[in-house]
């Protein structure tokens, strides 16, 4: 009789309960049918005694199936037997019955006579209670009666004493997978533990390493950070100083285009007033000058912008022809008054409107001519314009200028170019003559060209200039720019001048009425919005620094204004500057356009009509 028996028998459920989960649960990781099996009927017997009798007959159930699996007579006998006494408990007699009819034929068979005497009693009970005394059975019954009386003792006993049996053995068995298992496990767990500790100390290395090189790194991070706040603070100083300096050179140049505006117009102006002849070439001369220290003053702002990475290029069609022709005319008495030869040539096969930036065409053209012609005492100067290669959409023009100078000197073409060529140069080393050469090889870079010199010391000088253009498309309005310089369109014009200098505005107002233009005059902003109040115009041409209200604040006044023919009259701006920054903030507040001062008059001519041919073209 095993203990979980004996606990029924004293009707200790709770325990009985706990003590066979605890046995169940050792049954399945032994994995042994039998004990598994014996441990589900334990459970079904202590909730047979606990009247539930639906979780009785689960783990009976469960039994029968494991027992049903595993072909065992023996257990499928019994489990039978067990749910057919709970059938029998709850009054289902039919399935009771029929239950313990199998496992009788079961137990004669394995000839348990303990088995037999006790389902034949209780099948004579069912028959009893169904008033089925007259059953065959009923006679061999009442003869087994008093057998079944002397064998039941037997029978129990021994039942209880396997039960306990199977419990010992399932429970030994149990204890030795678990030692089996553990042994297992443990070695198992050494041989990880020797692993990590091996790895453990392989990172231990590496950490011991990595911490070093961290020192280092830190060493040397200290020493960077050291020499970067060093740079940075030299940078700032670099960019204040620059800055400093674009200052200084903006406000120097305001100050020496100013009066040069009102030489070069007022030259203009006397000679068209058939000066005597004595005074044409001293007015020539007077003119030349002033576009000598004009380039001079651009050569410094270029210098300044190409070192800021600024310079902006204007491209737009021009007549190549018509710049070669007027560099040289402007050079022609320059070289008479030397003894000079001054030549050049033109190939006709050059389209006749190519597109560039024809300033710096001019400026390139101006700056090699110059420099020939201040190093050359006698002899020639002349200048070749080809063209190498065309196709539909563009021509490259080679340009050759060359001087019986001499020869340049070595150490000062070296100069010039090996500056250049240094990363980072500033011209700082550069004298007037290189400064000259040096914006000149980087205007033509700046224009996808190259520029070469090939010079024979003591005999003469060549320079070389290979540059690509763009073809211009030969539309009716390209054609209407390029024919600009007649401006007899323009008389009867309205244009509003605002200008604060009173010589600037003589000199541009004579310039316009001589066209046939009509002019009235400001001196600042708020007498420009008077005007403008009054009456219309058909274009404005604006200062941009002017005292009370400066040109900036008058053209948005004048774009805010509710009649649209006020609002949107063409303007044109007149500004000292010649800094990208002035031209970006004539287009952000409304300008149409920009001329830098000292200005052509051709130049503001051209723009003048080009902007009133467009406004009063009906397309637009």
């Amino acid at each position: 009789m095993n203990k979980l028996t004996l606990l029924l028998l004293k009707e200790d459920i709770d325990l009985a309960q706990s003590l066979g989960f605890k046995t169940l649960r050792s049954a399945k990781k032994l994995n042994n049918h039998e004990v598994l099996s014996e441990s589900l009927d334990n459970l079904g017997h202590v909730y047979f005694h606990k009247n539930n009798v639906d979780s009785a007959l689960k783990y009976f159930d469960t039994a029968l199936n494991i027992r049903t699996k595993h072909n065992d007579n023996f257990g499928i006998a019994k489990s039978k037997t067990n749910i057919g006494l709970v059938y029998f408990k709850t009054g289902n007699f039919d399935a009771s019955s029929a239950l313990l009819n199998e496992a009788l034929s079961s137990w004669k068979v394995i000839k348990d006579s303990a088995q037999i005497a006790k389902t034949q009693s209780v099948l004579g009970e069912i028959y009893h209670r169904k008033n089925l005394t007259a059953s065959p059975l009923a006679t061999e019954i009442d003869a087994n009666k008093e057998k079944i009386a002397e064998l039941r003792g037997l029978n129990t006993r021994n039942r209880y004493e396997r039960a306990l049996l199977f419990v010992l053995i399932g429970l030994s068995g149990l204890l030795s997978a678990f030692a089996y298992v553990s042994l297992l496990n443990k070695r198992k767990d050494a041989h990880i533990l020797e692993e990590k500790n091996k790895e453990m100390a392989k990172k231990k290395a590496e950490m011991a390493n990595l911490l070093e090189e961290m020192e280092m790194n830190a060493v040397s991070l200290e020493l960077l950070n050291k020499k970067l706040v060093e740079e940075i603070a030299e940078r700032e100083n670099i960019e204040r100083s620059s800055f400093a300096r674009d200052r200084f050179l903006a406000t120097m140049s305001h100050e020496m285009r100013t009066p040069l505006n009102v030489i070069t117009g007022l030259t203009h102006l006397l000679l068209e007033n058939n000066p005597r002849p004595e005074q044409i070439e001293q007015l020539r001369t007077l003119q030349f000058s002033a576009n000598e220290l004009v380039v001079f003053i651009n050569d410094v702002l270029d210098f300044s912008k190409i070192e800021a990475g600024k310079l902006e290029l204007q491209y737009r069609a021009f007549d190549f022809e018509k710049v070669v022709t007027n560099v040289f005319h402007n050079f022609s008495q320059r070289a008479d008054s030397k003894g000079l030869l001054l030549h050049s040539s033109f190939d006709s096969q050059i389209p006749k409107n190519i597109v560039g930036d024809e300033a710096r065409v001019y400026q390139i053209l101006t700056n090699l001519l110059n420099y020939c012609l201040e190093a050359t005492s006698e002899g020639l100067v002349m200048a070749n314009v080809s063209l190498i290669e065309q196709n539909q959409r563009e021509a490259i023009v080679r340009i050759v200028v060359e001087s019986t100078d001499g020869g340049v000197e070595h150490l000062l073409m070296s100069g010039s170019f090996q500056t250049l060529n240094e990363e980072g140069a500033n011209f700082e080393k550069l004298d007037s003559s290189q400064l000259s050469l040096a914006i000149t090889k980087r205007l033509i870079e700046l224009q996808h060209g190259r520029f070469t010199v090939e010079n024979i010391f003591g005999e003469a000088t060549k320079f070389t200039v290979l540059m690509p253009f763009k073809i211009a498309l030969t539309t009716a309005n390209q054609i209407t720019q390029l024919n600009l310089t007649d401006h007899s369109h323009l008389k009867g014009s309205h244009i509003l001048l605002v200008e604060d200098n009173k010589i600037n505005q003589l000199v541009v107002a004579k310039m316009l009425r001589k066209h046939g233009i009509a002019v009235v005059t400001a001196d600042n902003g708020v007498e420009a919005l008077d005007h403008m109040n009054e009456q219309d115009f058909d274009l404005v041409l604006m200062d941009i620094q002017m005292p009370e209200m400066d040109g900036y604040r008058t053209t948005a006044e004048i774009r805010n204004m509710e009649s649209p023919n006020k609002s949107n009259v063409p303007i044109i701006a007149l500004t000292s500057s010649a800094f990208l920054t002035e031209k970006e903030k004539a287009v952000l507040f409304g300008m149409n356009d920009h001329v830098g001062k000292p200005f052509s008059p051709e130049e503001l001519m051209e723009k003048i009509a080009a902007l009133l041919i467009a406004d009063s073209d009906p397309k637009r």
